[in-house]
């Protein structure tokens, strides 16, 4: 059985700093402001959601609420 295409295969933990750091966090904010979610990021650079989450924070990102767009007047 295949897995979704959202795992993340697990990895030798690798640090990410400096310049490199700098201008990931710069692409994820863009990304993630056109409307790519925390996991599709994740995925796509092989970092956890945890590490996504850090690196658009410390780029001054305003984080979405989860789970999407809520429907207003809903009982």
């Amino acid at each position: 059985m295949s897995r979704p295409w959202y795992v993340v295969e697990p990895r030798q933990r690798r640090s990410i700093a400096g310049h490199r750091r700098t201008e990931m966090s710069r692409r994820l904010k863009l990304e993630y402001e056109e409307g790519k979610t925390m996991r599709e990021l994740a995925a796509q650079e092989g970092i956890t959601e945890g590490m996504v989450r850090r690196l658009l924070q410390e780029a001054g990102t305003e984080i979405r609420p989860r789970g999407g767009a809520q429907r207003s007047g809903r009982k």
